[in-house]
């Protein structure tokens, strides 16, 4: 089964006229998948109405969503996603919601936060962490409710290349058996996706291998290839000469 199957999903949120996504068909498989396109392209909307997430902007949504698991999306705005005053606070509340028992509780926080490298920051107090420290602990979080489908939004806003990389690492590590990253920053991310959505004006233009450069603008495709064969389908394109 796909991670997620969305069968002409349209939405628009509450008070707009226009749809913010159009005419979706999309089957994701597990994995890897990066969601990319300009600003306003519909990446976080997406995101939004494949989680569920977008019924807290309200809004209209038709057509069919399946989901292969449970997602979780943390938000461009991760500050909204963290509720309690210390990570470690934060971490346990989540997993204690969840019925886990203590020791449990221990050996996941311990995993969770070593993975992600903020064993140090524990117990300082959220308002003291620098964005990306925040935006770590918000994807901690996350983490620790176990979910099937992590769904990652403008990850690159607020951690460097190398951070992020080890945050990937990390959640596959975890378990996570896809994670989604809506992203126009690309150049951190070459090599790491196994599936590719390419979105314009809420609608998917490309959806398959990130390989297959034939079906991308040529803008999205060389920030996905390394720079010898990028130039090369840059002249093959006729944009060098």
């Amino acid at each position: 089964m796909a991670s997620i199957v969305m069968e002409g999903v349209y939405y628009r949120y509450r008070g707009q006229a226009g749809w913010a996504l159009e005419d979706v068909n999309l089957r994701l498989p597990w994995g890897r998948i990066l969601v990319t396109g300009s600003t306003g392209s519909g990446k976080t909307t997406l995101l939004r109405v494949a989680s569920g997430a977008a019924r807290v902007y309200g809004g209209e949504v038709r057509g069919r969503i399946s989901l292969g698991g449970r997602p979780v999306l943390v938000p461009q705005n991760f500050d909204a996603f963290i509720l309690m005053p210390t990570p470690r606070m934060e971490l346990v509340y989540v997993m204690e919601n969840l019925g886990l028992d203590p020791g449990e509780i221990d050996a996941r926080l311990h995993t969770i936060s070593r993975a992600l490298g903020i064993e140090g920051l524990l117990d300082r107090r959220i308002a003291s962490l620098s964005a990306g420290e925040r935006q770590r602990v918000a994807i901690a979080s996350a983490l620790a409710t176990s979910p099937d489908i992590l769904m990652l939004d403008e990850p690159l806003a607020y951690v460097d290349p190398q951070s992020i990389s080890r945050v990937l690492d990390a959640v596959t590590m975890l378990g996570v058996k896809a994670v989604i990253v809506a992203e126009h920053r690309l150049h951190s991310l070459r090599g790491w996706p196994s599936h590719l959505v390419y979105m314009e004006e809420g609608r998917i233009r490309y959806t398959g291998p990130p390989r297959d450069v034939e079906g991308l603008p040529l803008s999205i495709a060389i920030q996905l290839m390394d720079p010898g064969d990028a130039a090369r389908v840059a002249e093959a394109r006729g944009c060098l000469g």
